[in-house]
């Protein structure tokens, strides 16, 4: 099924419309048959758009502090509405924009952009009330004019704001997410998929733009295609965004940390919490711990490889040790950057959950008698299980 539903020349409540529809013969990959329904109008001023029954005008456009615009196309060229679902008779379809230039301190916090919410009954589109206008948005690295890495994704019911704007019949929309993105995208220059999530036989259709390159992207299930129209699309800078951060291997959460700070192996983040609403709490999270026997047990990768007394995990406690315990002792911060390897309660010497002063003279102890260490098993990683055991 053709699901690109397009409309060629301006819009205006006061003009007449006569609409064409042209039924296609090509059979997509996707399978069915595809339609288009256009609009053919004549000329008319369509600079400025009239709000049923307040004789408002409202310009339909990116707001003044967008990073990134592509303002919505409602007069002009071919005006396109294309089908962005996760269900579209048993076929997903996901549309990508490239955007740049969208350099913000805190990161992308707020998204805009137009559509409609249709579907196709017979040889014909009709409109639809979706019950549950929820959205997938997702920002992506490029890859030579491709999306690359995943960076990005949130489930999101968006703001909607019907705009007065009536395209065949139909009025258009305009959903953000001014409220916020949730946990804001660092990224310049990308991809964004935004894709409709609600009910399969009502379809989120999105607006074509006249604002970028004349290129997009779309995936019916076969690979990507390159589409000749430009989609609608704002985006704005973030607030920063403060919660909690917690370094699982110390067992350590502080609170009132920006988000971009806490970033990288090892580190969880809880936007907008304390550390009491991580789950499971700092430090807590388990995984499959692979002990030399054969036997393995689900516990935290500190109760797994504690070796008491070997501070750089070499597997013996002698002199070699002495720093690194130091280490351990006035900045756990540091240890775990400088020993990634290592578990830093290897210097809990008192079972007191820390490394403090009063570690130093059972560390003196083991480390005057020396020896061997036996390190109880090797933990493979959050949420693993025993069955990756070698």
């Amino acid at each position: 099924m053709n699901s690109v539903h397009r409309f060629s020349g301006g819009c205006s409540v006061v003009m007449a419309v006569v609409f064409v529809l042209v039924t296609l013969s090509a059979v997509r990959a996707a399978g069915g048959v595809g339609t288009e329904l256009r609009s053919q109008q004549q000329p008319a001023k369509v600079a400025e758009w009239q709000m049923p029954g307040a004789g408002a005008v409202r310009a339909l456009d990116c707001p003044g502090n967008a990073i990134f615009g592509q303002a919505p196309q409602t007069s002009g060229g071919v005006i396109v509405l294309a089908t962005s679902e996760l269900d579209v008779n048993g076929v997903e379809y996901r549309r990508y924009e490239h955007f740049s230039g969208a350099s913000c301190e805190f990161g992308i916090g707020s998204i805009r952009w137009w559509g409609l919410f249709s579907h196709q009954v017979g040889g014909g589109w009709e409109e639809c009330i979706e019950s549950t206008p929820m959205f997938r948005l997702e920002f992506w690295s490029d890859d030579e004019g491709e999306p690359g890495d995943l960076l990005c994704s949130s489930d999101q019911m968006p703001n909607v704001t019907p705009t007065g704007v009536y395209l065949a019949g139909v009025e258009l929309l305009e959903f953000s997410t001014d409220d916020g993105f949730g946990v804001n995208c660092m990224l310049e220059a990308g991809w964004i998929m935004i894709q409709g999530l609600g009910d399969s036989d009502c379809w989120f259709l999105w607006l074509s733009s006249m604002g970028g390159d004349m290129q997009s992207l779309v995936d019916r299930g076969a690979g990507l295609e390159i589409v000749g129209y430009d989609l609608s699309l704002c985006l704005q800078c973030g607030d920063p965004v403060y919660g909690a951060c917690c370094e699982d291997w110390l067992e350590t959460c502080t609170e009132g940390v920006e988000i971009h700070d806490c970033l990288g192996e090892g580190l969880r983040y809880a936007a907008n919490q304390s550390c009491a609403d991580l789950g499971p709490l700092c430090g807590q999270q388990t995984g499959a711990c692979c002990y030399t026997s054969g036997s393995c047990a689900i516990t935290t990768r500190g109760v797994c490889e504690y070796a008491g007394g070997d501070m750089n995990c070499d597997g013996v406690v002698n002199f070699n040790d002495v720093d690194p315990f130091v280490l351990a002792l006035v900045s756990p911060a540091a240890y775990y950057p400088a020993y990634p390897e290592c578990n830093y309660h290897n210097g809990d010497l008192d079972d007191s959950g820390l490394v403090n002063f009063d570690d130093i003279d059972p560390f003196v102890t083991i480390l005057i008698e020396g020896g061997d260490v036996d390190v109880a098993g090797t933990w493979l990683g959050p949420d693993t299980s025993c069955d990756e055991c070698d």
